[in-house]
């Protein structure tokens, strides 16, 4: 297993200690998975972020085609993940209700 060494500054070691009075996680478990979280998240962006690069290379037929196609598919894929992990929406990323992501 690998390790690293951080600075950080007095905020954000006091925000730290905070964190680790009121859980039951260590300094290093809780630096892993905040760290982990980040990595996931920047992950789906940059793979967000593609998708919509390529929907705008798409002609407009082809571009509407493949809008028809999500949308049917939409209320079966919502329900399960619904079954998988409840969240408030599925049909569009978190702070951005009922606008569609590729446009």
């Amino acid at each position: 297993m690998g390790s690293i060494t951080i600075r950080l500054d007095e905020a954000l070691e006091k925000m730290l200690e905070q964190e680790l009075q009121n859980g039951d996680k260590s300094r290093s478990d809780l630096v892993r998975d905040a760290l982990q979280d980040y990595l996931k998240r920047h992950k789906r962006e940059r793979l967000i972020q593609a998708m919509v690069k390529e929907m705008k290379s798409l002609s407009p037929e082809a571009r509407q085609e493949e809008i028809d196609i999500a949308e049917e598919f939409l209320p079966a894929e919502n329900e399960a993940l619904e079954l998988g992990e409840p969240h408030e929406s599925y049909g569009s990323p978190p702070g951005e209700k009922n606008e569609r992501w590729w446009k």
